[in-house]
């Protein structure tokens, strides 16, 4: 297509100059074709739109010329347009949007034209006029709108709600099409405030009546959310989950409140069935509650007998053991001996008795929780034992010992046990060795026997070490059983529960207890309680 110099044919020039400078000020361009000679003629603003330069006219010979400028898929529809407008039917208007490539630099913007086609006396189009807008920026805000409301019609119809608007102003009241589905309205039907619920019971009605007023009233933040019930001829009773919002417009007026309607019936069931199910729970809890508390009762009664009632008839074995022995002692001979076996046997006795009291008050626990320093109860503990130490010429070394929380009572119980321990299983011809050390541990490097108490983050572990017979490795669980000994009564004396209340002290307070052993090697057992 050459250029020429011919300007086109017009009338009243300096008033349509006039309008191009307006037009060109507000960012549209302006453009003419001759159909009769065949001259295309463009203003400034039209020029820069498709990057053009040199002269406003150009000569054009066929519709390929005028189309070297369109997008090749845009191509066929901007034919359509012409036609339709060089139709003296049609009124001779055009109105497309398009895509251009510029000529400058090859950039793709969306442009309006608008324009009017002139026809002679025969109704034969001979000139084509109009203007040109870039719209580029439009169409992507469009597209990218268009790309939102599809994406949340696909969050919609995955989450399977249905979507509601009211319109405050004409009383417009529209359903998606899941939604009317569900309240029972036709397609096409227009929906009235009088059947908008129809299957809503009156009682659910007049709530959600109440609840948009209470949206749309002046002060409120505008939200509505709501559970109704939906009676569904087919499937029964529905509950459903409404939420939505109202808005303003310039005037600070709600003029529309829209929202969204979910089926939870499943979800309530489930919520339902699931609060039934701990209720049961619950109630068989309280029943078993109350069968512990009997029991409890049961062995606080138990320990009141064995403390008394089993106690006194082995004390008068005992006593009179002693009586027969002082007055009959010549006349028995060798009854003596079973004498003496009797009143051994009434002593373990005795002592057993005792030590299962202890352990049946150990765990039940305390509630006696006081700031309590292991090194005052341990140096009491050896106060208590100072004969036994100074007949078996013991050395015990203590270090530093930190203040914990707990039982005073329970914590003298358990160094009591284990430093008895350590002095009842000495190496034969030795002099016993104890050493007590304490540090400070990060829970996470406890041992994974061990298990945390929450929200701990630091354990004391306190190590009682002694230079005894010791014991196999894998007797490690076995001792801490009640009852459990390892060594036969004539060899050491005790009912091998004391480890057992160890243990048991050691859980009252958050903590555990291990051991470590090898046979000749003593025995070091740790504490761990937490800081």
């Amino acid at each position: 297509m050459s250029e020429t110099s011919i300007p086109p044919n017009r009338t009243n020039q300096s008033e349509n100059e006039r309008l191009r400078f307006s037009l060109q000020a507000a960012g549209i361009g302006t453009w003419d074709l001759d159909l009769i000679t065949k001259v295309a003629w463009w203003d400034q603003r039209t020029k820069e739109l498709y990057g053009f330069t040199g002269t406003d006219t150009r000569d054009f010979q066929s519709e390929q010329d005028l189309m070297q400028y369109i997008h090749t898929q845009d191509r066929e529809r901007m034919k359509d347009a012409m036609q339709r407008a060089m139709d003296p039917r049609s009124g001779g208007l055009y109105v497309i949007e398009f895509r251009i490539i510029k000529r400058d630099n090859g950039q793709v913007r969306w442009v309006r034209a608008n324009g009017q086609a002139y026809f002679d006396g025969q109704g034969k189009a001979i000139r084509l006029s109009g203007t040109a807008q870039d719209i580029t920026q439009q169409v992507l805000s469009r597209q990218l709108t268009e790309e939102v409301q599809e994406e949340l019609r696909g969050a919609i119809e995955l989450a399977q709600l249905g979507t509601w608007q009211v319109d405050l102003t004409t009383g417009y009241i529209d359903y998606s099409s899941r939604l009317k589905l569900w309240h029972g309205i036709e397609p096409h039907e227009v929906i009235t405030a009088e059947h908008a619920f129809r299957r809503v019971p009156e009682g659910d009605h007049q709530q959600i009546k109440k609840s948009m007023l209470k949206a749309i009233s002046l002060g409120s933040d505008g939200y509505y959310d709501i559970e109704y019930r939906l009676i569904d001829p087919i499937e029964g009773e529905r509950i459903m989950h409404s939420q939505g919002k109202a808005y303003e417009n310039q005037q600070g007026q709600i003029y529309k409140i829209c929202g969204n309607v979910q089926d939870v019936t499943q979800q309530r069931k489930a919520q339902w069935a699931l609060e039934q199910q701990v209720a049961q729970r619950t109630q068989q809890l309280e029943v078993s509650l109350e069968d512990l508390r009997r029991s409890n009762e049961n062995l606080k009664q138990f320990a009141y007998v064995a403390s008394h009632d089993l106690q006194e008839p082995l004390r008068k074995v005992q006593q009179f053991g002693d009586l027969l022995k002082r007055q009959y002692a010549p006349h028995l001979g060798e009854g003596v001996t079973y004498l003496d076996r009797m009143q051994l046997a009434a002593h373990r006795m005795s002592q057993l008795i005792h030590d299962l009291l202890s352990y049946s008050r150990i765990a039940t626990g305390s509630e006696r929780l006081e700031s309590v320093s292991l090194e005052q109860v341990v140096q009491e503990v050896i106060s208590d034992l100072d004969v036994v130490i100074d007949e078996t010429g013991a050395y015990l070394d203590v270090s530093p010992l930190p203040t914990v929380s707990g039982d005073s009572s329970q914590l003298r119980q358990l160094f009591q046990n284990l430093i008895s321990n350590a002095l009842k299983f000495r190496q034969p011809n030795s002099n016993p060795v104890i050493h007590i050390r304490a540090h400070l541990i990060a829970a996470d490097t406890l041992p994974d026997t061990v298990r945390p108490a929450s929200g701990v983050s630091k354990y004391y572990k306190i190590d009682v070490s002694d230079n005894g017979i010791g014991f196999e490795e894998h007797h490690v669980e076995r001792i801490f059983q009640v009852f459990q000994r390892l060594h036969g009564r004539n060899q050491y004396a005790g009912t091998g529960i004391g480890l057992a209340i160890c243990e048991k002290v050691a859980a009252n307070h958050g903590g555990t207890i291990r051991a470590q052993s090898s046979p000749g090697m003593g025995a070091t057992f740790s504490v761990y309680l937490p800081d």
